[in-house]
């Protein structure tokens, strides 16, 4: 196996060959707009067909930060509250709700970054049923992943294994559901550092007079679980066998041997893959959805200034519809029609 990933990361195609972006032959279709109010940051679909999405935090602010939309009814606080009662251990009481996604199964997964206050106090990931919004179970995050100034803003699962990205110390994290072990990766290696500034509608974002560069907070995760897509916001993106990860006996250096970079991209609000392992990038910089299929042919799907604004987009169980969040002056949920891939 050694040997193999070996070969690969030697005749893995470089992303010094980039193809420019084209339009699809067969472009997606904005399907609906559910209105939202807020700043959305994620959301993910259950087999259901229900929607959950995460907002942006907001200091003072009591409104919910994580609701579900069955694109029917009104948003409703999710969970429900009859997860937890007054028995329930404290610690599964959610701090921050900083990254979600959706298994293969459809069940949601959310990461709650803990109390912040408190050197991340509490920091878990919660297991609920896709269908009944129950917990299944929460995981706290081990003492072997949490560092100083940790900022986990991204999760991906494929039982037995979830995997992290920590955007405060940059790093790869997984942990084991079987004996609840974590382990940290590449920490503040160059694949995971930003190193250029964010462009929104073309123009870079600035913060104090400076430009904003962030760290590592994507994931995409292959349905078979053997490749980890990661990136900054402002790319590139990089793939890495997940075995490297998972098998204790890959050293530091061949986990670093192991590192592609897949794909140079514009600044991104999120990532997703569908089950023929295309990604689907959000492009914050011109306000588009990107594809780059495992052909590594990159396609403009549709053009739409509130891209700008989107964020982690989710896949609903057909795989054929898009959700995507958006903030700005027209906050909600995108739904847009993907074409056969």
């Amino acid at each position: 196996m050694r040997i193999g990933l070996a070969l690969l990361a030697i005749s893995a195609p470089s992303a010094m060959a980039d193809r420019p972006w084209e339009p699809a032959a067969a472009p997606a279709k904005l399907r609906s707009d559910l209105p939202l109010a807020g700043s959305w940051h994620s959301v993910a679909t259950s087999h259901g067909g229900l929607i959950v999405a995460q907002r942006e935090a907001v200091p003072h602010d009591d409104a919910p930060q994580v609701v579900a939309i069955d694109g029917t009814s009104p948003a409703k606080p999710y969970p429900d509250g009859s997860w937890y009662d007054a028995a329930s251990p404290a610690e599964h009481r959610i701090f921050s709700a900083t990254a979600i996604s959706a298994d293969m199964r459809g069940d949601i997964w959310l990461l709650d970054s803990g109390d912040s206050t408190r050197g991340n106090a509490g920091a878990k990931i919660l297991h609920f049923d896709g269908d009944t919004g129950q917990l299944r179970k929460a995981w706290p995050l081990p003492a072997q992943i949490v560092v100083a100034n940790s900022h986990f803003t991204a999760v991906q699962v494929h039982l037995p294994y979830i995997y992290l990205a920590d955007e405060g110390r940059p790093a790869l994290a997984t942990l084991d559901t079987r004996d609840g072990r974590g382990r940290r990766f590449l920490a503040d290696d160059p694949s995971l550092r930003g190193r250029r500034a964010m462009i929104v509608a073309g123009a870079p974002v600035m913060r104090d007079g400076h430009p904003v560069e962030r760290d590592v907070s994507m994931l995409a995760l292959t349905p078979d679980a053997h490749w980890l897509f990661y990136q900054p916001p402002c790319g590139p993106l990089y793939r890495l066998d997940t075995a490297l990860l998972t098998d204790p006996a890959y050293s530091p250096v061949e986990q670093l041997d192991g590192i592609v970079e897949w794909r140079d991209t514009p600044t991104l609000g999120g990532l997703a893959i569908d089950r023929n392992n295309t990604l689907y990038l959000i492009d914050r910089a011109a306000g588009r959805l990107l594809s780059f299929d495992a052909a590594r042919m990159p396609r403009i799907l549709l053009s739409d200034p509130r891209l700008t604004q989107g964020g982690n987009p989710g896949l609903e169980n057909a795989q054929d519809m898009l959700d995507v969040p958006v903030g700005g002056d027209h906050p909600g949920i995108l739904r847009i029609s993907l074409p056969p891939s």
